[in-house]
């Protein structure tokens, strides 16, 4: 039936897609109505919309849903002490690499794949992973989350599991060669002078001579290691080559690795915001990252912000309530002190600060 939107209620279900300025889809069909969505057609000046009363649920469905909340609650901190044992399996090897042993790769395989497979059936939590990264702890949890975001963005651009769990080996490989640097580098908690910094811009190339000849890893993943620090415009190094030599899983892991460390507390920068993160690499994606992969990381990340508490750059906290599909980092917020909704899209000087 056709309702107008003042006077619907929250648990009517959507029977069409409702479309604003022409093509632009905001909520899709089959959607349960709830308050915050009506307010955004509010917003939108959306006057009715074609609707069905949905069907009561009966209290044995309602506490079988409860269950299943409760079961996924579970199993995501389930995945989250997954994700911190796989990180200290990571020093375990890169201490030991640093002493002089060889990488294997079964070993890797072993304790990784379990984890891309939780991380399939959770990827919402991969949006919480920098909450769980510590300056002292970073330099181990970078390539494991590395690994996590790049096989995330495998998947959603249609790399087959085979390329995703190369991908994602070459992840966690990426920073292996830091252990060939002296630790008074790699762990110092000022700024590292310039001498410093290009010693740090070996890595890679540490890293490639690790992994070379490693006859069970392919020669796009060894690409990936050694060029994850190019960028398409050839400001990136160690070989400072431009888009045409740079392999798609390299620019994959650049997206994921540049992500995972803006959103980290390290040793001489503060951690920021996702959304804040991915609005920067949007705008610097021009001549640096491919904006497929940024989209296909931030198409990703925005399927499970709603819900998600966060403080803006005023200093409010509010709960974002709705994404819109062209724009899903500058979502609407509903603020906590008064109810009030913010439409980011709106509201150009103010984005969010942090996610909490």
């Amino acid at each position: 039936m056709k309702a107008r939107v003042n006077q619907i209620k929250e648990g009517y279900i959507l029977l069409e897609d409702v479309v604003v300025n022409r093509n632009q889809v905001i909520i899709r069909k089959n959607t349960v109505i709830t308050n915050e969505l009506i307010q955004v057609l509010k917003a939108y000046l959306v006057k009715e919309i074609e609707v069905q009363v949905a069907k009561l649920v009966s209290e044995q469905e309602a506490s079988s849903e409860k269950q299943e909340v409760s079961l996924r609650r579970e199993m995501d901190g389930s995945f989250i002490s997954q994700y911190l044992q796989v990180s200290e399996h990571y020093k375990e090897m890169y201490l030991d690499w640093g002493r002089g042993a060889i990488i294997q790769i079964g070993q890797i395989r072993e304790i990784l794949l379990p984890l891309l497979e939780g991380a399939n059936h959770y990827l919402y939590q991969i949006f919480s992973l920098h909450h769980y990264s510590t300056k002292e702890a970073y330099i181990y949890q970078h390539p494991v989350a590395v690994s996590l975001i790049a096989n995330l963005i495998g998947r959603n651009i249609g790399l087959s599991k085979g390329e995703c769990i190369q991908l994602a080996i070459a992840g966690f490989l990426i920073d292996c060669g830091m252990c060939k640097i002296n630790p008074s580098i790699t762990l110092k908690k000022g700024t590292l002078s310039k001498d410093e910094y290009e010693e740090i811009k070996k890595h890679p190339i540490y890293s490639y001579q690790m992994v070379k000849n490693i006859s069970t890893l392919n020669h796009e993943s060894k690409l990936a290691i050694l060029q994850h620090h190019e960028r398409m415009d050839g400001s990136g190094y160690p070989l400072k080559i431009g888009q045409a030599k740079i392999h798609t899983f390299s620019q994959i892991l650049a997206v994921a690795d540049v992500y995972h460390a803006m959103t980290s507390e390290r040793v001489y920068r503060k951690k920021q915001s996702p959304f804040k993160v991915l609005e920067e690499m949007t705008q610097d994606s021009f001549g640096k990252f491919d904006i497929q992969y940024v989209q296909a990381l931030i198409k990703a990340i925005s399927n499970f912000s709603v819900g998600t508490k966060v403080r803006l750059t005023n200093n409010e906290i509010g709960e974002i309530v709705f994404i819109n599909p062209q724009n899903p980092i500058r979502p609407l917020i509903k603020m906590e002190n008064n109810n009030n909704f913010v439409n980011l899209l709106q509201h150009v000087d103010l984005y969010i600060d942090e996610v909490i």
